[in-house]
């Protein structure tokens, strides 16, 4: 593990198993919204509810240079 000066605000955290729905979305960020509710329509007509917070999983390093529609990112939400 680097030491704390090379780490910067570096942290670990235990996040608990959960049962999530999950989602590839290609493309710019202003687009996650849409592929949200075509996540949450997924969860629903399957009888499950959003149960926790929602994370995304940058797949692609990206800058301000990056062409957005080249970014992939996995969306996910926790389910009950």
């Amino acid at each position: 593990m680097p030491s704390s000066e090379a780490s910067g605000s570096l942290s670990s955290a235990d996040l608990p198993e959960s049962r999530v729905v999950q989602v590839m979305h290609h493309g710019p960020f202003k687009g996650e919204f849409e592929t949200l509710a075509r996540l949450g329509a997924f969860a629903r007509e399957r009888g499950l509810r959003r149960s926790g917070p929602h994370r995304e999983i940058h797949i692609d390093p990206f800058t301000a240079q990056t062409p957005q529609d080249a970014l992939r990112t996995i969306l996910r939400d926790p389910v009950a």
